[in-house]
């Protein structure tokens, strides 16, 4: 760890379920998470760059973060223009937190459970989520059932060999637990670099699916270009 935690952090924390950033894990924990939402942020930018190229009307941009924990990554999102982020989590305290910790006028925070909330959640421009969905048994067809006009942008841990992670319930997610979406596949190492499925690295930590509307375009056709260097603190 990096630094003591208070009693509410180590609620949050639970044992190393959850990230409370630039406190409980190392700084490579640190550096992967914020990566993926400069990930997911510069996916979203680029859609607004599109837009206004093409003299589409940009209105509030409605984003929701699925299993926000304490916040750090509502944060990062919350920089994007016209942003309006919705930060859900089961966990209490860390909504507490994150509203205490990462606030900002065009965040909220509330606490939800994932599988009440989004089977009669309403639509929202772009829902993302990090390294949350396998912590629920039906995490991957849950994800799938959430409602977005834009695109759906989540990531989970890749290959990963089943009770590495006490706090996991889903494992050996690979490529082929897609195969019958219309997604692009983009991979995260331990490193917090991010690659196209063109360069998959030797060693990818997450990887990252994106389901986008065909109006927009691929990210392949961005100017995001591969590999995505990592956040430095």
């Amino acid at each position: 760890m990096q630094k003591p935690l208070t009693p509410l952090e180590k609620i949050i924390y639970n044992n190393g379920e959850r990230l409370v950033f630039g406190k409980s894990h190392y700084i490579g924990e640190d550096i992967r998470h914020r990566s993926s939402y400069i990930f997911f942020k510069n996916i979203i930018e680029c859609d607004l760059a599109f837009m206004k190229s093409n003299n589409m009307e940009i209105k509030l941009i409605d984003i929701l973060d699925l299993g926000c924990g304490v916040g750090h990554g509502c944060e990062t999102l919350s920089q994007i223009e016209c942003s309006n982020i919705l930060g859900i989590d089961s966990c209490q305290e860390a909504i507490a937190y994150a509203g205490d910790v990462y606030p900002n006028k065009n965040i909220t925070y509330d606490c939800f459970d994932l599988n009440e909330f989004i089977p009669s959640m309403h639509s929202y421009d772009y829902v993302v989520s990090r390294g949350v969905i396998e912590h629920i048994p039906n995490g991957i067809e849950l994800v799938f059932l959430s409602k977005w006009t834009n695109r759906l942008i989540f990531s989970v841990p890749y290959n990963e060999p089943e009770s590495a992670n006490p706090h996991h319930v889903l494992s050996g997610i690979r490529e082929e637990d897609f195969s019958d979406i219309d997604a692009e596949l983009f991979y995260e190492d331990l490193n917090g670099i991010t690659y196209d499925i063109n360069n998959k690295p030797t060693r990818p930590n997450m990887i990252i699916c994106v389901c986008s509307h065909p109006s927009l375009p691929k990210i392949a056709d961005t100017e995001i270009s591969f590999p995505v260097p990592a956040w430095k603190p």
